[in-house]
């Protein structure tokens, strides 16, 4: 598995823990984007899991709107 797909697997299912983990460990993750091309903040915002979407903003290194 690719890590576009672990992070977007891990935000469906709600395992922001390890969600976390891996951002703490390659903080550069959170400005990737999903194999469809949407940011994972906006993916986890689609998802409706709030926690992911906080964790992923704190290692942004940049907000935008898409």
């Amino acid at each position: 598995m690719t890590p576009e797909n672990d992070i977007t697997e891990l935000i469906k299912s709600g395992n922001n823990e390890q969600l976390g983990a891996l951002l703490q460990d390659n903080p550069s993750f959170a400005d990737r984007r999903t194999a469809l091309g949407v940011s994972y903040l906006l993916f986890a915002l689609y998802c409706r899991n709030k926690t992911a979407v906080e964790l992923i903003k704190q290692h942004k290194s940049s907000l935008d709107i898409y």
